[in-house]
């Protein structure tokens, strides 16, 4: 059985004037300005939208993001392997069409630039991890071992429902919620910030403007309680691609425990998979 920690008051106050929790800046202006510049240190964060909407890219663009603050950063793939993202990551990072980097068509500059960007990429300090078949034991396992090697800072989970998938196999009770709250608790041991990515049901579709809320998460009932943060993508251009939009995503903080909620543009170019501030 493990001990109950306590603390007085005076303990509390005199560890909080010694030690502010660290911020994690997600590199966009807007985004950050909403979260008070970014995600803290124990924060569980959800990011939601649906397939082909772009959580993923953008999951990628934060974490170059923060790693180019030096940040160690662990990125857990369990929907796609390692050499997909790496395409994913040398298409933001060397602003070269991910198209010819995945039919591997490369030539001239844009060879010369996919070079640069990978040799800049094997120095940032962001590592990967590529299992489809991790249970959430295993991954709070691998976390823990990084922590002692690495100092990570960050860490992103792609996707949950994988996540849920691969750990009913060993107690087919748990649900979404149950993961999230392991999860939440390990954020705060390891003193990372957790961001899982996660879809959104149809319901959203049937919407007039399709804007998603909360209650349109993929998850049971109870999934949204053990968010700090959540997060839900939206683009126009998804469903109209002809919209005047279509270069614009709209990023919603829909929950924020410690702070504000509201939607950022952010500027979209899928032919690099690149989001940047307008």
């Amino acid at each position: 059985m493990k001990e109950i920690a306590c603390k007085t008051t005076k303990d509390l106050f005199r560890q909080r004037s010694k030690e502010e929790s660290p911020k994690i800046p997600t590199g966009f202006k807007r985004i950050d300005k909403i979260t008070s510049s970014g995600f803290e240190s124990g924060e569980l964060i959800l990011m939601a939208g649906r397939t082909q909407m772009g959580t993923t890219s953008l999951a990628l663009n934060m974490a170059l993001n923060v790693v180019g603050l030096e940040k160690a950063t662990v990125y857990v793939g369990l929907n796609e392997f390692a050499e997909r993202i790496a395409m994913k990551l040398e298409a933001i990072e060397s602003g070269v069409d991910i198209h010819l980097i995945e039919d591997n068509m490369l030539q001239g500059e844009n060879y010369n630039n996919v070079d640069r960007a990978r040799e800049r990429l094997m120095l940032k300090p962001l590592l990967c991890i590529d299992n489809p078949y991790m249970k959430v034991t295993d991954v709070i396992e691998g976390l823990k071992m990084l922590k002692q090697m690495e100092n990570i800072e960050f860490v992103i989970i792609d996707k949950l429902h994988s996540l849920v998938h691969n750990s009913r196999k060993e107690d087919k009770s748990l649900r979404a919620s149950d993961i999230l709250y392991e999860l939440k608790i390990a954020a705060l041991e390891l003193n990372v910030a957790v961001m899982v990515l996660c879809g959104l049901k149809r319901t959203v579709e049937n919407r007039r403007f399709h804007i998603p809320c909360i209650s349109d998460l993929a998850t049971d009932d109870y999934a949204e309680e053990a968010a700090d943060k959540i997060i839900l993508l939206h683009r126009d251009a998804y469903y109209d691609p002809f919209c005047e939009n279509d270069k614009i995503a709209y990023v919603t903080i829909a929950k924020n425990k410690n702070g504000k909620t509201g939607t950022a543009e952010l500027y979209w170019d899928d032919q690099y998979l690149k989001f940047s501030d307008i």
